[in-house]
C-alpha cells in the first residue's frame, strides 16, 4: 500500500496551486463584479455560462479533474505532483493576465473620463 504522508515536494505543489488558483479566482472575481471593466471571461469551457455562474462552474470543473488525476495516478504521485505544480503556475500566470487587463481598462476608463 502507498504511503499516503505528503511529500514535501506534494506539499509545494498544493501550496503553488492553491496559490495560483485563489489569485486567478480573485482577480476573475473582481473584474466579473466589476461591470465597468468591460472584461469577459475568455475560457471557453466556462463563457458560455452566465457572469454570476462562471466561477461556481469553473471551480467545480478544477476540483473534478484534480479529483480524478489523484483518483487515476494514484500510484504515480510524481506525475501528479508535477500536474498539480503546472496548474498553479498557469493559474498565476492567468491572475497575472487578469491583473494587467484591469489596470489597463481602469487607465482606459480614467482617460475617457479626463
Amino acid at each position: 500500500m502507498a504511503d499516503e504522508t505528503p511529500s514535501r515536494f506534494s506539499k509545494a505543489a498544493l501550496a503553488t496551486y492553491l496559490a495560483g488558483a485563489g489569485a486567478d479566482i480573485g482577480s476573475t472575481a473582481y473584474f466579473q463584479s466589476h461591470p465597468e471593466l468591460k472584461i469577459h471571461e475568455a475560457n471557453p469551457l466556462i463563457n458560455w455560462a452566465p457572469t454570476g455562474t462562471q466561477l461556481p462552474i469553473g471551480a467545480s470543473l478544477e476540483m473534478l479533474a484534480m479529483c480524478l488525476g489523484r483518483k487515476l495516478l494514484k500510484n504515480h504521485p510524481k506525475i501528479m505532483n508535477a500536474i498539480t505544480l503546472g496548474a498553479g503556475a498557469v493559474h498565476g500566470g492567468l491572475a497575472l493576465k487578469n491583473l494587467r487587463l484591469i489596470r489597463r481598462q481602469q487607465a482606459l476608463n480614467q482617460m475617457s473620463k479626463d
